[in-house]
């Protein structure tokens, strides 16, 4: 029986023509617990190449707040779903 394109070949096929794309299944609850925003400080996830002018109470917010959602979306993810995640 043939198979159809796996998830990975589904993600560059996506981005080709949406950048920045990413394709997440039920297989990601694995790395739950790397989500955790306690785990982290601002600055270890917001240093990069754009920068946001954020102070340290807005940055820590803005951490907090979007590693939950994406830890709560993985989370509630059922077998047959999967998340699209867009940057842009």
């Amino acid at each position: 029986m043939a198979r159809g394109p796996g998830l990975h070949e589904i993600s560059e096929a996506t981005n080709a023509d949406h950048d920045h794309t990413s394709l997440i299944t039920s297989d990601a609850k694995a790395f739950l617990r790397r989500l955790d925003p306690t785990a982290y400080e601002p600055a270890d996830l917001l240093d990069g190449p754009i920068e946001l002018a954020l102070d340290d109470e807005e940055a820590r917010h803005t951490m907090e707040e979007t590693l939950s959602l994406l830890r709560d979306s993985i989370a509630r993810l059922s077998d047959d779903e999967m998340l699209v995640l867009h940057i842009g």
